[in-house]
């Protein structure tokens, strides 16, 4: 299936995530921080990268950002945050994300939207 990174401070959201994503196939790291974002992108580029928007020091609309400057592959973004849903709106414009999922809704609205990220990916690339 797909290589995914995940960046999210919240241990438990990173366990939440993997599992639900391995469910269906896909190779799952995460980091806490962006400190090793752009290395980590450079030298594994992701098939696809999930951004929380709440981590200290730096945002997730800064480190997307930050990956697009820097990576000249195309990786997609999907924002998955607790903020509003004009606010995952409003960060997935800034960044070019391809989609936004709210932590609050559960977790087979993440494996629908990533479903749906690497399908339209795949089809794109055929």
């Amino acid at each position: 299936m797909a290589k995914i990174l995940i960046v999210d401070d919240s241990p438990t959201v990173l366990r939440f995530v993997q599992r639900a994503l391995r469910l269906d196939g896909h190779e799952v790291e995460s980091l806490d921080s962006f400190i090793q974002l752009t290395a980590r992108v450079r030298e594994a580029p992701p098939d696809l990268l999930i951004l929380d928007l709440n981590i200290p020091a730096l945002s997730g609309v800064s480190m997307g950002r930050l990956v697009r400057k820097h990576e000249a592959r195309d990786i997609p973004i999907v924002i998955y945050s607790s903020r509003p849903p004009e606010e995952l709106e409003e960060a997935a414009r800034a960044v070019h994300a391809v989609a936004h999922v709210q932590k609050s809704d559960c977790a087979a609205e993440l494996r629908k939207a990533v479903a749906r990220v690497l399908a339209t990916r795949r089809a794109v690339h055929e």
